[in-house]
């Protein structure tokens, strides 16, 4: 796919976004490049990333694809005792980031997750929305997980 089409992809999915949506924006002291590197790296998605109910000590594993990352996940208290999310980028540039967010086996519809970064070498503003969703449930999850997420971001790369 070309940059021309992942662009109006990018663009047609911010005009289409549905009621059940998640928007969230966070202003992180620190250069937009090292965020950049804990949104794309296994490794540091690993140390951010904070899921409700999970494990503590096992609770998320990231591993990187060649299309995006796969996200494993423990739950300590669920029905489910582990769900995986794959992801697949659509562009994944220095400021901005935007991929598929799909949860297996959960039927539920592939969502689209795009991050935007705006920053210095001392300051970035990281905004984050994600569509999609089947209900305001899953919203909902998603929320609490995208802010505890991005707090634990902020703490992580400070």
């Amino acid at each position: 796919m070309t940059m021309q089409a992942v662009t109006q992809r990018v663009l047609s999915i911010h005009q289409n976004f549905t009621q059940h949506r998640v928007e969230v924006s966070v202003k992180i002291p620190a250069d937009s490049r090292r965020i950049f590197n804990a949104l794309t790296i296994a490794e540091y998605l690993e140390a951010w990333l904070c899921f409700p109910g999970c494990d503590p000590f096992r609770g998320v594993a990231v591993s990187q694809t060649q299309k995006g990352f796969d996200i494993n996940l423990t739950f300590a208290h669920r029905r489910y005792p582990s769900l995986k999310i794959r992801t697949a980028y659509l562009t994944r540039e220095p400021y901005e980031v935007a991929f598929t967010w799909d949860k297996q086996p959960v039927l539920t519809s592939e969502t689209t997750v795009i991050i935007d970064l705006n920053g210095t070498r001392s300051s970035t503003s990281l905004h984050l929305s994600h569509a999609g969703f089947i209900d305001n449930s899953d919203r909902r999850w998603h929320e609490v997980t995208w802010r505890a997420s991005l707090e634990k971001l902020r703490r992580v790369v400070c």
